[in-house]
């Protein structure tokens, strides 16, 4: 019975539009009932309405628009990776160390896969894998190995220039772990020395949204293992990391910042060589619905990470040394006049208005109205209570007195 009186108490006291016409005792039924369909289509409509802005707040928060300001712009030099695909001087080198001069050559084979390691390694199963295995095989260990094979800054990168001026090349190309093996690095995040390269502009208010509104992740909003700052690459890196763990209990010996207890011994190569279609191409998950084997990644863009495409591509050998060199030139053939901005288009104060925009219009409703629902139906019940019953208590006293 209180509650009903709560309610109605409510009703005829609420600063919603026409709530107070539903328990006038002057007003017929009908006039009740046409009040009731009239609140009730007004909540609905005013429902629809705030359940599109939710809607857009999450899909549609963020547009992309071109930018051609360009000369007040600051471009600077993507980042550069080098690293080594193959080396069989250094090759015979180590195996020369390992198992003196009259080894049996198919070792160097061995020593390339794992030196080189890409996903297959042939020859290191069926030499090393086995009952019938070579006994100067190695079967753990792996990285140690693949360490001693690769080259060091100093060999690998023997001398650097940056517009016709030379600069000291391991001074600024960094050390970086990569699932190729080591790698170097100039200008990457990974590596430690960095710079900003804005072809992709952010509005500072991206920041307040969510991952799954702007459909990216910034390099600081990093949920991998595999590398400090996440990138979309690094995030294939660490896709393929877990799925080599799922399916062979083990992880590459290449594959960045892994400790020794979950790199990949002999049986564990074998099962990486046996699963090499799954793990090697990334492809869509539609593919994989299609029968086509290979990686599914779940993985965004970065939202700073830019496209370079190559406009022009040659190689130069240079002969005449010892060793044989290649010269490497990589150059911006023209500066961007054209780049990308992410804007914020709604955000969390546009959410606010227009909830409380299509409340207000529909059933004239504000926050303090839904504060007296919680008012009427617990402090205004209990208030009225003890009042009740403190009067009680007064006009009981006198007799009592009696």
């Amino acid at each position: 019975m209180r509650i009903k009186q709560s309610i109605e108490e409510y009703l005829k006291n609420s600063t919603l539009h026409g709530a107070r016409f539903i328990v006038d005792k002057d007003a017929s039924w009908l006039e009740r009932i046409f009040w009731c369909i009239c609140l009730t289509a007004s909540w609905y409509a005013s429902w629809l309405l705030i359940k599109a802005s939710l809607a857009a707040f999450e899909n549609n928060a963020i547009s992309f628009v071109v930018e051609s300001s360009y000369r007040d712009w600051d471009t600077n030099f993507p980042a550069i990776i080098v690293c080594e695909s193959k080396n069989m001087d250094r090759i015979q080198e180590v195996a020369e160390q390992l198992w003196g001069a009259d080894h049996d050559f198919t070792l160097e084979e061995v020593l390339s896969e794992i030196a080189f390691f890409r996903g297959e390694s042939y020859h290191t199963v069926h030499e090393c894998g086995g009952e019938d295995s070579t006994t100067t095989c190695f079967y753990s260990n792996f990285s140690y190995y693949a360490q001693l094979v690769r080259s060091s800054c100093v060999n690998a990168i023997r001398s650097c220039e940056w517009n016709n001026k030379p600069f000291e090349c391991c001074k600024y190309f960094q050390r970086m772990e990569t699932e190729l093996g080591i790698c170097y690095a100039i200008n990457s995040m990974q590596a430690g020395r960095y710079v900003s390269k804005r072809d992709i502009e952010n509005d500072e208010a991206i920041r307040e949204t969510s991952v799954q509104q702007r459909n990216c992740r910034f390099p600081d909003e990093n949920i991998l293992d595999v590398h400090r700052y996440y990138s979309y690459s690094a995030c294939t890196v660490q896709c393929r990391k877990d799925r080599q763990i799922e399916l062979c209990n083990c992880s590459s010996h290449l594959s960045p910042n892994s400790p020794t207890w979950q790199m990949c011994n002999m049986d564990g190569l074998e099962c990486l060589n046996r699963n090499y279609e799954d793990l090697s191409v990334i492809i869509a998950k539609w593919s994989r619905r299609r029968g086509r084997k290979g990686l599914v990644c779940d993985c965004l863009p970065s939202c700073t990470e830019v496209d370079i495409t190559t406009v022009y591509d040659s190689k130069d050998n240079m002969y005449g040394y010892e060793t044989p060199l290649s010269k490497v030139e990589i150059a911006l053939m023209d500066l961007p006049t054209e780049r990308y901005k992410r804007n914020l288009v709604r955000g969390r104060l546009d959410l606010v208005v227009s909830i409380g925009g299509t409340t207000g219009l529909f059933v004239g409703a504000s926050l303090l109205s839904f504060v007296e629902i919680i008012y009427y139906m617990t402090i205004r019940p209990y208030t009225t209570y003890m009042h009740e019953k403190r009067r009680q208590q007064r006009l009981n006293l006198p007799r009592n007195v009696q």
